[in-house]
């Protein structure tokens, strides 16, 4: 029952180990590498995210984001809000980016001279406000649009501060459509969870496993390990079961039906009115007491 006990427990500190690394190690990551928003404000990502939208980002800096990414980024100084914002890398550092060109009946935004297709935008209106601009991105800035021309308060209406640019270091992360590795990362988390509940209800049964087997034998008697011997209240003497003594005379294996010993009976010799010896077992046998205990061989 100890033994069971023991490979209980150590089952259990296992689990509860491998769980807390799996589950602990996952959540870092998983804070490190991304990150979650929920979509608010006046719409100006819509279509194609619309309010209350829950997107995930991945962390990455400004140096890691492209022509067409969707970044969050944070420029209290120039949009007045402490918070993340969401928009549309149309420009990076050395592109000239301008307003608009018109191709066939549709006006386009112009990065480098060449018109860019825009599926995204809504209605298929790259302009929405009809408010013309050509600038230079600066090396280590980005020109953000909103995907909602028409609604969008964006690098347009900042051309006065770095040509309505946003310093890279201003991204917090690029936005990803794809959530399998955020979804893997958190399944391993709910592992590692799971793992730990497991080893702590193994550790509770390996408690009480070894609460229950005490010093490793059934109890007997009141008292584990003892029989109670001696006159009980009939008072008949008390029968005692040497099954470990058996066990011990044939090597630890109980052959046969277990020996009973008796407890013996006492007796006493008496000359006349004299008592002339006491004891246990045969007469003859042990010591007596009196003032003729010498005959108590006789």
């Amino acid at each position: 029952m100890a033994r069971r006990g023991r490979g209980l427990g150590i089952a259990a500190l296992v689990l509860v180990l491998l769980g807390s690394a799996l589950a602990i190690g996952d959540f870092v990551r998983l804070r490190e590498a991304y990150g979650a928003s929920t979509v608010a404000g006046g719409g100006s990502m819509t279509p194609t995210y619309e309010q209350g939208d829950r997107v995930f980002w991945k962390r990455v800096d400004g140096d890691g984001v492209r022509r067409g990414d969707v970044v969050m980024f944070s420029a209290p100084e120039s949009y007045g809000v402490h918070g993340l914002l969401m928009k549309r890398v149309i420009g990076v550092g050395g592109d000239r980016v301008a307003c608009c060109a018109r191709v066939g009946s549709q006006e386009r935004v112009t990065v480098n001279g060449k018109p860019v297709e825009e599926p995204y935008v809504f209605g298929g209106d790259a302009d929405g406000v009809h408010r013309p601009y050509d600038v230079t991105v600066p090396r280590g800035w980005l020109f953000l649009l909103g995907d909602h021309r028409a609604n969008s308060q964006d690098s347009r209406f900042h051309l006065d501060e770095q040509d309505g640019t946003v310093s890279v270091d201003a991204v917090r992360g690029r936005v990803t459509d794809d959530r399998t590795a955020p979804a893997l990362l958190l399944g391993f988390l709910l592992v590692g969870c799971v793992l730990v509940l497991i080893g702590v209800g193994l550790g509770i049964g390996a408690w009480a496993v070894r609460r229950r087997g005490g010093c490793g034998c059934r109890p007997r008697h009141g008292r584990c390990g003892r029989s109670d011997s001696g006159p009980d209240q009939t008072g008949r003497a008390a029968v005692t079961t040497d099954v470990d003594g058996a066990r011990r005379r044939h090597g630890g294996r109980r052959r046969g039906p277990p020996q009973v010993r008796r407890a013996p009976r006492p007796w006493v010799v008496s000359v006349g009115q004299w008592p002339v010896g006491c004891g246990f077992g045969p007469p003859g046998v042990a010591a007596g007491s009196g003032p003729l205990a010498a005959s108590a061989s006789l």
